[in-house]
């Protein structure tokens, strides 16, 4: 059997009621020097602070396992409930397999401005990935999303896989897999809204040209997507299945 580094062992509250990123971080950083996988075991577990993965960190959550945004702490732009740590340098080797990752889009402070240009407006993006080289997400279930489930650029080499999204109360504006720009060589299969009606946008959105002014971009970018194949796409009552967004630069070479 694997040697796993387990996140209770770090102090990590399992019952929901106390944030757990700091325990996260530690936990990160150790896995990284012993290059050893992190196991998230069966519980409950509230974030207050944006969960960081830095390079070549592998994270195993439970099916049980139900990692949330605390509702009681405001949000502001570059909150989400997990990012890659450096969207600027560039991160590689990232993989999450399971797990319940939940927005928690009824939480009293995680909701999006009413004004949509707001400079420091919450996105409501729930998994945010932006410079990742090999970055691989399987068997989750992306939950309560207030934007969008999962969010990415600038992406290349890419395994997308036995994705679910769920919502006990569909809101507005919710993609599912949303890519913006410089996104390359990739395959995404399995993926499957789990509530009638998901998603409320796009299942699938590739955006090669968007409104970057927009909160639900911010920290995005335009550029060409390319090369990815797509198969097994459900939703049930979607609003769209797959929405392809060109202006000026190109998207080439997709498989459906």
């Amino acid at each position: 059997m694997e040697k796993q580094l387990i996140l209770t062992d770090f102090g990590a509250d399992f019952t929901g009621r106390q944030d757990i990123s700091d325990a996260f971080a530690a936990a990160c950083a150790e896995a990284g020097r012993r290059k050893m996988p992190l196991l998230i075991p069966l519980g409950r577990y509230k974030v207050s602070k944006t969960l960081l993965v830095p390079s070549d960190c592998t994270i195993l959550a439970d099916d049980g396992a139900r990692i949330f945004s605390d509702g009681d702490m405001p949000k502001r732009r570059d909150d989400y409930l997990l990012t890659n740590a450096d969207p600027v340098g560039g991160n590689r080797n990232i993989t999450i397999r399971g797990g319940v990752w939940d927005g928690n889009s009824m939480g009293k402070q995680n909701k999006k401005p009413s004004d949509i240009f707001d400079p420091n407006g919450f996105s409501g993006v729930v998994l945010n990935f932006r410079n990742v080289e090999n970055l691989h997400l399987s068997d989750l279930i992306v939950a309560n999303a207030v934007g969008y489930h999962i969010r990415m650029a600038v992406l290349s080499h890419f395994v997308i896989e036995n994705i679910g999204f769920l919502a006990d109360h569909p809101g507005a504006t919710q993609d599912g897999l949303h890519f913006n720009g410089e996104v390359h060589d990739g395959t995404v299969r399995h993926i499957r809204a789990l509530s009638y009606g998901l998603t409320t946008d796009d299942l699938i959105a590739l955006n090669a040209d968007d409104s970057m002014e927009r909160i639900e971009n911010f920290g995005m970018l335009r550029g060409e997507i390319s090369d990815i194949t797509f198969e097994n796409l459900f939703a049930e009552n979607a609003h769209t299945l797959i929405r392809l967004l060109s202006v000026t630069a190109p998207i080439r070479n997709i498989k459906i």
